[in-house]
């Protein structure tokens, strides 16, 4: 209705059509509160063609949808890094045993 000429409304032909070109839904989990989130917004960017565009061409128009959920990860690189120390640390000790083992190993005489 917004492509209507106002001397025109609302009985006239739409000289120019607007429709979403890409829309984006985002949700974000509210930290503070367990299993909660935040009001959803949704994000529309638009595009205008000429109806004389759309009626001299059969192209049709691409439009994308995407949702996005967004939490913070900051909890999960905490753990991860916490595990990868400890790891890194146990590995160490193996080297450094199994180097105290091989040097302190008597050697063997063959007479």
């Amino acid at each position: 209705m917004s492509g209507i000429r106002q001397n025109e409304y609302p009985a006239g032909a739409a000289v120019v059509v607007r429709y979403p070109k890409k829309m984006t839904f985002e949700i974000q989990l509210d930290q503070q509160n367990e299993e909660m989130i935040y009001l959803p917004y949704l994000r529309i960017n638009y595009r205008e063609r000429t109806s004389t565009y759309i009626k001299n061409t059969d192209a049709g128009a691409d439009i994308e949808f995407g949702t996005y959920y967004i939490s913070s990860t900051e909890k999960f690189w905490t753990t991860a890094m916490a595990i990868w120390y400890s790891l890194l640390a146990l590995l160490v000790l193996i080297v450094v045993s199994k180097m105290q083992m091989h040097l302190t190993k008597p050697v063997l005489s063959q007479d």
